[in-house]
């Protein structure tokens, strides 16, 4: 091919992000804790790896019935039971992390429905990049005639892309901005161009501003887009003590534990409670509470269902900071109950050492401290109506967020709330 048009794109991941790995390291590799079940993916060396194919992946989904023209398609489109494949006239680079913080560790578990507790063996870690990540990727497009209103179009196509990576995109993650497109076409005809191109490509690849392209880099204007606004925010006072559990021991005496809890309140905590909740209150009043779930939150691919089952529900939920509270959290003391004497474990035991755990204290979240809930995707006005259900029931404190909800934790109350496009 005569013609190379290098396109270099830019972004910010805005939000944490995963892409996951098949296994973890071992305790012995890169220093890793092998008690980690969902890692992220790496480069041999360590280093946090974004794969150029969850790009492409992103941008087919944006690129929508042109996706065929720039990133190929499996069968074409006029023998779709039997045509040949159509390649991709793009070719995509590996994505350079410019800026990326040190990964970390969250944990989540599953909750038992009918008891409203953990789930026994559910406690799950997943590691994660915190927010603010910069990406440069690179593409390159092959071809042997020029025309600058297919380079328009293909610009044209992409400076609205909002790219989204990783996994658990229902909470809020991967979710990224485009903030610069950068292009320059070589001519392996012209001499200068050649050399530039045999001796000088990898050393701009590494630093665009090291070796540029003969004719320079030519800069595509990105429309600034508004932020995308909530379906739903409300505002929230809590009102008991809030623990969210770690699942970390954060000080021990050697027999009692203090239990140590986040100051997030997780994606994954919002949607749990709002989809039990909604399937609640569906079946309490006859209805056939499946298709909304579903529909609302998503559809995990049965076992032998085929690869193509299961889907993303239209409801994303932020995590949700909470704000208000002193640097050292307060705790309060709990001791286990010995359900045969009706007294406390520990004095049921011949040996101390027995009752081990038994007396502990749990971090919390004091009253007063404040949250904020948002949930972005698109409801009928019906679902709508079943999304507001659930803020006034956990408003009405008949639901609680956090751990041991049975136990006087976790009552929140409403202070504020806005639909998307004005209050109803």
């Amino acid at each position: 091919m005569r013609y190379t048009t290098i396109l270099r794109l830019e972004f910010m991941i805005d939000r944490p992000w995963a892409i996951g790995a098949f296994t973890a390291f071992g305790a012995d590799d890169l220093g890793k804790d092998d008690s980690v079940q969902q890692p992220i993916q790496r480069r041999p060396d360590g280093a946090v790896h974004l794969p150029a194919a969850s790009l492409v992946g992103s941008l087919r989904a944006h690129l929508g019935t042109c996706a065929a023209r720039w990133l190929g398609s499996e069968k074409a489109d006029s023998q779709p039971q039997g045509g040949r494949t159509s390649p991709s006239p793009l070719r995509a680079a590996g994505a350079q992390l410019l800026t990326v913080g040190s990964p970390e560790v969250s944990t989540h578990v599953r909750i038992d429905a009918s008891r409203r507790a953990a789930a026994a063996g559910q406690l799950t870690t997943r590691e994660y990049v915190p927010e603010n990540t910069r990406v440069r990727w690179w593409l390159f497009w092959d071809r042997e005639h020029i025309a600058r209103r297919d380079l328009d179009d293909l610009l044209a196509a992409i400076e609205d892309w909002q790219p989204i990576v990783g996994r658990h995109r229902v909470a809020d993650q991967g979710r990224a901005r485009l903030s610069g497109i950068h292009h320059a076409t070589i001519d392996r005809h012209d001499p200068v161009d050649l050399t530039w191109w045999l001796q000088q490509r990898g050393d701009t690849i590494a630093n665009p501003a090291s070796a540029p392209p003969p004719g320079g880099w030519l800069t595509h204007t990105v429309p600034q887009l508004a932020p995308e606004e909530p379906l739903l925010e409300c505002e929230f006072e809590v009102v008991d003590p809030l623990h969210l559990g770690t699942g970390e021991v954060v000080s021990s005496d050697g027999y009692n534990n203090t239990l140590g809890s986040s100051r997030t309140l997780s994606a994954t905590s919002w949607r749990g409670i709002f989809r039990h909740r909604v399937r609640h209150i569906l079946e309490v009043t006859g209805a056939d509470a499946t298709p909304v779930v579903e529909k609302l939150f998503g559809a995990g691919r049965e076992k032998g269902a085929s690869e193509d089952a299961g889907f993303r529900g239209s409801l994303r939920f932020a995590a949700s900071p909470v704000h208000g509270v002193p640097p050292e959290l307060p705790c309060l003391t709990q001791v286990g109950i010995d359900r045969i004497s009706g007294g406390t474990v520990m004095n049921s035991k011949e040996r101390p050492a027995d009752s081990h755990g038994s007396l502990f204290r749990a971090q919390y979240l004091p009253p007063g401290a404040t949250l904020v809930l948002r949930i972005y995707g698109d409801a009928s006005p019906g679902e709508l109506d079943l999304l507001e259900a659930v803020v006034r029931d956990i408003d009405d404190q008949i639901v609680g967020v956090g751990g041991m909800t049975t136990r006087g934790y976790g009552s929140l109350k409403l202070t504020k709330q806005s639909l998307k496009g004005g209050a109803r």
